[in-house]
């Protein structure tokens, strides 16, 4: 299950929704504020100005967290949502820094690179909320660095 929230704009006025909705790929909201372990950690900002964290595994070789901030649009635009995410499916990072991840749920697709501290890449989301609604961003460039 995924928790989180939603500032949806309503002719031109905030609302705030909390809300719980599932998601192939599992998580809890990304402002939970969990203690956790691992290993390295990046953070920084998407092309909206929205927060981006991403936690490597112990022994370095996988992302085994991302925490996103995001805004997307609804029904067919006409709804924006502010939406945050934890994932935690693994994703491999390849020996020369680059990693891909998509899944099929959410139609998640994440690409990027680390090398240096530093990490960047790109993120697209579409949710479909049991035929009710959908949501989807357009492609997020993101920047992030290494955090002690």
């Amino acid at each position: 299950m995924r928790r989180g929230y939603a500032v949806v704009l309503l002719a031109g006025v905030a609302v705030q929704l909390a809300f719980v909705l599932p998601l192939a790929l599992g998580g809890e909201s990304a402002r939970s504020g969990a203690a956790v372990a691992g290993g390295a950690r990046f953070r920084g900002l998407t092309s909206q100005k929205k927060p981006i964290a991403l936690r490597l595994s112990a022994d370095r070789r996988e992302i085994d967290r991302i925490d996103v901030t995001y805004v997307a649009q609804c029904l067919g635009g006409s709804i924006s949502m502010q939406l945050a995410d934890t994932i935690h499916t693994p994703v491999a990072i390849r020996s020369d820094g680059s990693f891909s991840a998509h899944a099929l749920g959410s139609r998640l697709s994440l690409r990027g690179r680390m090398a240096k501290g530093r990490s960047h890449g790109t993120l697209t989301i579409e949710m479909n909320y049991g035929g009710f609604m959908s949501c989807r961003t357009h492609r997020l460039r993101w920047q992030a660095a290494r955090r002690s």
